[in-house]
C-alpha cells in the first residue's frame, strides 16, 4: 500500500494530486497503476488541507462511492 507523499506521514494515501498548470487546475484521483513521479499521494488528512496554488481550482475526479446506511462503503 502506498503511503502519503507529505514528509513524516506514514498513514496510507487515499488520492493522488496532480497540477495541469495550463487548464489552471488541480485534479484528485484515485490512485492506480505503477508510481508515478507526477502524482503526490495524499492521505484524507492532508487533502483536507490541501489549497491550490494561486488562480488555480481543485477538480475531484476520483468515482463517487456508495455509503450505506450504516455508514460503510458499500461494494
Amino acid at each position: 500500500m502506498r503511503t502519503c507523499d507529505k514528509m513524516r506521514c506514514s498513514s496510507p494515501a487515499e488520492a493522488g494530486v496532480w497540477v495541469r498548470r495550463s487548464a489552471h487546475e488541480v485534479l484528485v484521483g484515485a490512485l492506480a497503476g505503477p508510481w508515478d513521479p507526477r502524482v503526490l499521494g495524499l492521505c484524507t488528512t492532508h487533502l483536507e488541507r490541501l489549497v491550490p496554488p494561486q488562480g488555480c481550482r481543485v477538480r475531484d475526479v476520483r468515482p463517487a462511492v456508495a455509503i450505506s446506511s450504516s455508514g460503510a462503503r458499500a461494494s
